[in-house]
């Protein structure tokens, strides 16, 4: 495992990995309408028997397809936020959702974001 990740981190062009229990490409359209609203990114981990939210992402839905295609196998995804920076994502699960919610802020009534770490991107 330590060398997969040693050899993922390599071929990332010197991009910090960040690890999650689990990744989830959600995207979210107007419950009214079913409108599509926004694609995000969120990193969750797993303690305490609850799902926390760690660090969330607003991303292109067009930009990450080829990025997440294969994470359900490969268990890592590379890809750019809507500001354009990059990150590297190492899990153990990953979910592609369809809400007419945002479960990120649903999850800061719990677990509020000054208790997170976020992700660690670079422009």
């Amino acid at each position: 495992m330590i060398a997969l990740l040693l050899a993922l981190s390599i071929t990332a062009d010197a991009l910090p990995v960040d690890s999650f229990d689990m990744v989830e490409l959600n995207h979210v359209h107007s419950s009214g309408t079913g409108n599509y609203r926004f694609t995000q990114v969120i990193g969750w981990e797993y303690y305490e028997g609850e799902w926390h939210c760690e660090a969330w992402t607003l991303v292109d839905r067009d930009r990450v397809a080829n990025a997440f295609a294969s994470a359900k196998r490969t268990h890592y995804a590379r890809f750019f936020d809507t500001e354009g920076r990059r990150y590297f994502l190492h899990f153990g699960a990953f979910k592609e959702t369809k809400t007419a919610y945002d479960p990120e802020q649903v999850n800061r009534a719990k677990y509020p974001i000054r208790s997170r770490r976020n992700f660690i991107g670079r422009k």
